[in-house]
């Protein structure tokens, strides 16, 4: 069966922290019952987003974290643990056209709109710089990771 593959627009900085955690949660743009709200940017903007309480994936899931170049900017791409794969298929199918927020050391890094469902593979991508998709890539693993790039 083909993998495929979710693209994830950054939509907010990096963390300080070279050794956080990332947590994927359900997210709401109108509050909802026992979420907590929180914002990101869009460029100059601030917006207000509200984050489920329960932690969906986390770094824990994430096999490997790697760095690849899309044109002018790099991304992470993450592939997910077998079991793992199996539960993100399952998260992803049953939010369709909803957003899941990508949480780096309990801040909100990235928002993404789930458009079908994903298992094994994730991309995220924005306008990182090569150090900081390495970043990221070492933060989401907790160790450092190797990039594999096409120079």
């Amino acid at each position: 069966m083909k993998s495929q593959m979710i693209v994830v627009m950054l939509l907010a900085g990096l963390a300080s922290s070279l050794w956080a955690q990332l947590e994927i949660r359900d997210a709401s743009r109108e509050p909802l019952e026992n979420y907590t709200e929180s914002s990101y940017w869009i460029g100059d903007e601030e917006r207000p987003i509200y984050l489920s309480p329960e932690i969906l994936m986390s770094s824990a899931d994430v096999e490997d974290a790697y760095v690849s170049k899309q044109g002018d900017h790099y991304a992470v791409n993450l592939e997910f643990f077998d079991p793992a794969a199996q539960r993100f298929r399952q998260i992803t199918a049953a939010r369709i056209r909803q957003e899941l927020v990508f949480l780096v050391d309990g801040k909100v890094f990235t928002v993404a709109t789930v458009m079908n469902p994903l298992s094994k593979r994730a991309m995220i991508v924005g306008t990182l710089t090569r150090s900081e998709a390495e970043q990221l890539a070492r933060t989401i693993l907790n160790r450092p990771a190797a990039s594999e790039l096409s120079q």
